[in-house]
């Protein structure tokens, strides 16, 4: 008795589960928005944090907290708190919930890798984490800051996520960047020295971080067109080489 068409056009695959389980340790995580150089160094942070965190990653453990609870927790904090205090000109009440937001920022990953459950979904919530902070201190100030440089304050953010996002796919092609200058924590600090000190000089940072961003993406985006006709080149040769076969 002859089997079905689709049977004989699609054969079942069957893989065992002891294949199934190496290929699933093989798969790495590549989500990150370091430059080249940084890698290294971002990685030695990440050994340094897990063993000033260790006995509250073992905590959380125990208490079932899973890393993505914390970093929800962190969105939250951030979302909620800081406009709100802002806003109200709170700004010591604002800036420590900023700080809990950092520090919060900074456990999840401990409590992934002892948990060991890091993962890209992971990773890219803790990256959109990290924008959001950045977006709400920069649109609180918009709002609510009394500035009158607020375009510049548009176009910084505007240009962090662009400049966030060809990083992350100039990783997943293996074309980073050499260097990423991370303007997010300068921002932050001279932001706190204009609010609690009276310390303004974020025009200036504005004017040079716009400029070095603007530029970067630039030659990111040619980058991107540069990786992205390799890929296909590529697909078309594997194509081309299973069809002659």
């Amino acid at each position: 008795m002859n089997q079905p068409v689709e049977q004989q056009r699609w054969p079942k695959l069957e893989v065992s589960r002891k294949e199934a389980k190496k290929k699933t340790r093989a798969i790495k995580i590549f989500i990150y928005y370091f430059g080249a150089k940084e890698k290294e160094s971002a990685d030695a942070l990440a050994s340094v944090r897990d063993r000033l965190f260790q006995r509250f990653a073992n905590w959380a453990i125990r208490l079932n907290i899973s890393p993505k609870h914390v970093t929800l927790l962190s969105f939250l904090i951030q979302l909620i708190l800081f406009p709100l205090f802002f806003a109200f000109e709170s700004y010591n009440y604002a800036f420590l919930v900023l700080l809990v937001h950092i520090l919060l920022d900074s456990f999840d990953g401990p409590v992934a890798r002892i948990r060991k459950v890091e993962s890209n979904s992971g990773a890219l919530a803790d990256i959109l984490n990290d924008t959001t902070g950045l977006v709400i201190v920069g649109l609180s100030m918009i709002f609510f800051g009394d500035i009158s440089y607020t375009g510049w304050v548009a176009a910084y953010l505007v240009l962090h996520l662009y400049h966030t996002a060809f990083s992350i796919v100039l990783n997943f092609y293996q074309h980073p960047f050499a260097y990423v200058f991370p303007t997010k924590f300068l921002f932050f600090i001279l932001v706190l020295f204009k609010y609690l000190l009276n310390f303004d000089i974020l025009p200036i940072f504005f004017m040079v971080s716009i400029t070095y961003m603007a530029i970067s993406c630039i030659f990111g985006m040619l980058r991107i067109f540069d990786a992205l006709d390799t890929s296909d080149a590529l697909i078309k040769t594997s194509i081309s080489d299973e069809e002659d076969a």
